[in-house]
C-alpha cells in the first residue's frame, strides 16, 4: 500500500508539472490529507518530491510515472483541480493527457467563451 502511494504521489506532482496543496492531491488520490502528508515527508527525503510554499511539486528524483498511471493520474487532477476552480487551461491540458479529449474541447471552450465574456466592449482580445 505505502509504495502504491508513494509511485501515485510522486507520480501526480510530475504529470501536474507544478505544486499541489496536499488537500488537492488527497482528493485526487483518494486518500486523507494527512497521508499525503505522512508520505510527502518520505518523498521529500528520498528526492522524489519538492516542497513550496504553494505546495508539492517534483522532486530533483522525479521520474515519469509511465503512459497508463499518467494518463490514470491526469484524470483524477483534473477532476479534482475543477472543483478547487482551477483555471480551464490547465484542467483541459490534463483531461487530454487523460485521454478525455472531448471533455478537454468543452472546458477549453468554455474557458475562451467566458474569457471573452468577461473583456469588456472595445477591450482588444
Amino acid at each position: 500500500m505505502a509504495e502504491g502511494i508513494e509511485r501515485e504521489l510522486a507520480g501526480a506532482a510530475v504529470v501536474a508539472g507544478f505544486p499541489l496543496s496536499p488537500r488537492v492531491l488527497a482528493r485526487a488520490l483518494g486518500v486523507e490529507e494527512r497521508t499525503i502528508l505522512e508520505v510527502a515527508e518520505r518523498l521529500v527525503a528520498q528526492g522524489r518530491l519538492a516542497e513550496y510554499a504553494s505546495g508539492l511539486g517534483p522532486g530533483r528524483g522525479a521520474e515519469d510515472p509511465g503512459p497508463v498511471l499518467r494518463m490514470s493520474l491526469a484524470g483524477h487532477l483534473a477532476d479534482a483541480l475543477v472543483s478547487e476552480g482551477a483555471s480551464p487551461e490547465i484542467v483541459a491540458r490534463l483531461l487530454a493527457e487523460a485521454g478525455r479529449r472531448t471533455e478537454a474541447v468543452r472546458v477549453a471552450t468554455d474557458g475562451a467563451l467566458a474569457a471573452d465574456t468577461d473583456r469588456r466592449p472595445g477591450e482588444a482580445a
